[in-house]
């Protein structure tokens, strides 16, 4: 009775395996695919407003067999946790200024470098179009991020509630929001200030609680999260450039058929 039980129960675990090979195959032909990109930006911002087109043209590219939903505003994380979901493949794409991929690749940390560009000029020679950008997509490919494109983010300035920033001095001792980046965090430290790390998505509790007196931002996401009507005195300060990177799972991309590779 015992040996007929355990050949029952062997057949029953060799259908439930032939059955789960099978479902890990390729995907079918006709099913449609459906790709998440998600953003910590508001509905008003540009990534907002681009990724209609984006999805308009993905979608009529490939007649439907690729649909595109987008979730911004944070729901999916902070940019550094979108990122490595990105990695492990949980997420499709995130659209992540290049702050959030240092964040968990702190080595490509060196292309936010206080005043390593002059103007735009200088970013789209050698960042966006140039050997840096080129680096970057060249790591992140061996890190299973594929980087579809590099776009604009902003020149970095600074807000505080305490008082006007006219020169080095007038930073130190001020509590400020950086980025999760070592690089940033060092570079505040040497002008006196008091770093403190937290996600974009923090921030505008942490200003208006008082946890931090002002950050490190730019003006388009200041304005975009309402920063600016909080933080008495603003700073052009221009001290860093930070950039856009469209990032897609290497898990997808390995989904996507040639064509629509291309």
């Amino acid at each position: 009775m015992k040996t007929k039980i355990m050949k029952v129960l062997m057949i029953i675990l060799m259908f439930a395996f032939a059955v789960t090979i099978a479902g890990t195959g390729p995907r079918d032909a006709g099913a449609a695919m459906t790709i998440r990109v998600a953003a910590t930006v508001s509905p008003t911002h540009s990534y907002s407003v681009v990724v209609k087109t984006f999805k308009q043209e993905i979608e009529s590219k490939t007649n439907g067999a690729i649909k595109i939903t987008y979730h911004g505003g944070g729901v999916m994380g902070g940019e550094r946790q979108m990122v490595e979901a990105v990695v492990r493949g949980d997420l499709d794409m995130t659209w992540s200024s290049d702050i959030g991929v240092a964040a968990v690749f702190p080595e490509l940390g060196f292309v936010n470098l206080p005043y390593l560009f002059k103007n735009y000029t200088e970013v789209d020679a050698k960042y966006r179009h140039g050997w840096i950008g080129q680096y970057v997509i060249n790591h992140l490919d061996g890190k299973g991020v594929k980087v579809l494109a590099i776009g604009e983010n902003d020149y970095r300035g600074l807000t505080n509630s305490k008082r006007p920033i006219t020169k080095g001095e007038d930073l130190k001792g001020l509590k400020l929001r950086v980025p999760e980046v070592p690089m940033y965090i060092d570079f505040y430290k040497t002008m006196g200030v008091l770093p403190t790390p937290m996600a974009v998505t923090e921030l505008t509790t942490a200003l208006q609680q008082g946890t931090v007196d002002g950050q490190d931002n730019g003006a388009i996401i200041t304005y975009d999260f309402g920063m600016h009507t909080f933080q008495k005195y603003a700073t052009k300060a221009n001290q860093i450039y930070s950039g856009m990177q469209m990032c897609l799972s290497k898990k997808t991309w390995d989904k996507l058929t040639p064509e629509q590779q291309k």
